[in-house]
């Protein structure tokens, strides 16, 4: 739910007490009596929403509902959600959404902790009745008119992450500053980040019970994309479907001014692209200020999106190439991932970055004018072919938080680069390794794009770290082991890409993991070999030789040497510094003093 800043503290309502007492009604009284018994909506500051959960700070409120701050057990502090009287169409829908999503986990997606229904007494349903109030609610489709009047209202309440605002707050505060939007370069990581969950999502996401579901958020904006520290997560999965699902509620479905054609014309169902128009939109306001529409008004909105004819002026010619592509009205013409419209916008912008924010003024071109001007062709010559790129690698391995970022050379795809003579061989081995990547082909595309002509290894090397996730996503370790094996010879040699935040370490530990954790490609020596290198390389950083000594304790399990393992891994629970790392160290833990190798990569 996105609700409007609301901050006053309600009065807490007449709770109703005995007629008979003569005792008069002060606000302690209506406290104590509301903390004394389940309480329902409307809430108040204060109030036990749940067992162990206290209302602190209303956050929002729409028209189904309230976001509220609460106190969680152990002193945690979590984002509330609640709707009123589910079963209606909203309520309905957030429903539907959450046990499409509630399984699904990754480090860039707001993590839901809990998920109640409230009966209309304040108790919360035992396990029994919310199956069979959850028949009932999916039953009803969302349906006007579809509740009984025998159906007792319920409410929905979702206890989630809590973050530091959003990527709209943090712009509004750009603004206010005086900038026109968010700097490019923080800006993209942000959306490489955000870029990661939603593939994960796209693509077939595992849950947490082992499952796979192709799944489309349908409701991305800058609202919706939350930010914790300097880490970006999805949030509101309030709109989130299967491909596929189509439903009757399609006129509320998304915020128009972000959504794509497919949604906002029948059959109103989502595309594996959905989200990557989405973001395209997001990402133009957030670096611009504004949205891609000359006409802000709803009809207008809508019949430039119908047609196409959106505003991109704002942003460099270069800039402009890579999001006509991904706000393209079909969705089979647009970028094979979400990550990978990142990556092409890191290229376009990489130059601007280099030469100085003057370049992101620069004139559109005419309609017969070249995509790109010429003297944005020659200036890498003039500098040597040297230019600093905004690249960036894709989410840590195992949860682990992900590599800042990667620099190098601007690849000379044809969507960046001057127009080649037809035919071109580095034309169309690009389209091909595309191609093979869109249709999960990632081993295949990881070779296509290493036959690309003129690929730099400071390109090649994010885009095979970006399919080895991708197989990972999709649940199929196995194939990361050819993708990082190819990916681990390039850093072996002389000229090894040079990748801020990504380099050799992540990919020996990577690779080292795999080999041995996934059955169908073990080769523990060879992992412990490379475990051991990983180490080494870690050096004195605490979270990187804990990773790498979990990495060898697999190794050593794998051959049978459980002792071995049990004291590296002692030793890597003794650095880990994060409360979730340290629950999977924990339980590889258990596994080796059972004298069983770990399995699950």
């Amino acid at each position: 739910m996105t609700g409007s800043e609301d901050q006053q503290t309600r009065r807490v309502p007449d709770v109703g007490l005995a007629s008979a007492s003569t005792a008069p009604l002060t606000d302690q009284t209506v406290a104590i009596d509301r903390a004394s018994r389940p309480v329902t909506f409307p809430y108040a500051i204060g109030d036990p929403i749940l067992p162990g959960y206290r209302l602190v700070k209303l956050l929002g409120r729409g028209g189904f509902g309230e976001v509220w701050q609460a106190d969680a057990p152990g002193g945690m502090s979590v984002a509330i959600k609640v709707l009123v009287n589910v079963g209606r169409r909203e309520g309905t829908r957030e429903y539907r959404a959450l046990q499409t999503v509630k399984n699904i986990r990754h480090a860039h997606m707001v993590p839901v902790f809990g998920v109640w229904l409230k009966a209309s007494d304040g108790t919360c349903l035992g396990e029994a009745d919310v199956a069979e109030a959850g028949r009932r609610i999916l039953g009803n489709h969302g349906a006007a008119g579809a509740e009984s009047a025998q159906q007792a209202p319920l409410e929905l309440i979702v206890a989630m992450g809590l973050g530091d605002g959003t990527l709209y707050d943090r712009l509004q505060a750009s603004v206010r500053a005086g900038a026109t939007g968010l700097p490019p370069e923080q800006l993209l990581d942000w959306m490489r980040q955000a870029a990661l969950a939603l593939d994960h999502f796209n693509a077939g996401a595992r849950t947490a019970t082992g499952g796979a579901a192709a799944v489309q958020h349908c409701d991305i904006k800058p609202q919706n994309i939350l930010l914790v520290g300097d880490v970006v997560q999805v949030c509101d999965f309030g709109l989130a479907r299967t491909q596929g699902e189509v439903r009757a509620t399609s006129n509320n479905m998304a915020s128009l001014a972000y959504a794509p054609p497919e949604m906002v014309t029948a059959p109103y169902d989502p595309a594996p692209t959905t989200d990557q128009y989405s973001l395209a939109i997001s990402y133009h306001e957030l670096r611009t200020g504004r949205l891609p529409n000359r006409d802000t008004t709803v009809v207008g909105v809508l019949n430039e999106k119908l047609s196409g004819h959106l505003d991109l002026d704002a942003v460099c010619a270069a800039e402009r190439q890579v999001l006509e592509r991904a706000l393209d009205r079909d969705p089979a013409k647009r970028w094979p991932s979400c990550s990978a419209f990142i990556r092409a916008l890191a290229l376009a912008v990489g130059p601007l970055e280099a030469t100085g924010a003057a370049l992101a003024a620069e004139p559109a071109p005419t309609a017969s004018a070249a995509a790109r001007p010429l003297w944005l062709w020659a200036l890498p010559v003039a500098l040597g072919a040297v230019i600093l790129l905004a690249m960036f690698a894709p989410g840590w391995l195992r949860g682990r938080p992900a590599p800042v970022g990667a620099v190098g050379k601007p690849a000379p795809t044809p969507e960046l680069t001057p127009p080649l003579p037809p035919g071109n061989a580095a034309v169309a081995a690009r389209k091909r390794a595309e191609e093979l990547e869109a249709n999960g082909k990632r081993i295949a595309a990881a070779e296509a794009y290493a036959a690309v002509p003129g690929m730099p290894a400071e390109e090649l090397a994010p885009i095979l770290w970006d399919l080895h996730s991708e197989c990972i996503d999709a649940g199929r370790a196995a194939d990361c082991i050819p993708i990082l094996v190819r990916l681990e010879a390039m850093y072996g040699t002389a000229n090894a890409p040079q990748v801020p935040g990504f380099g050799r370490w992540d990919v020996v530990n990577a690779l080292a993991w795999y080999l041995a954790t996934v059955p169908e490609g073990s080769d523990p020596t060879r992992a412990r070999t490379l475990a051991e290198e990983a180490v080494a390389l870690a050096g004195e950083d605490p979270e990187k030789r804990s990773a790498s000594l979990d990495t060898l304790a697999a190794a050593l399990a794998r051959a049978g040497d459980f002792a071995a393992a049990v004291a590296r891994l002692e030793e890597a629970i003794g650095l880990a510094l994060k409360e979730a790392i340290l629950g999977d160290l924990e339980t590889h833990l258990e596994a080796y003093r059972s004298g069983v190798a770990w399995t699950t990569p």
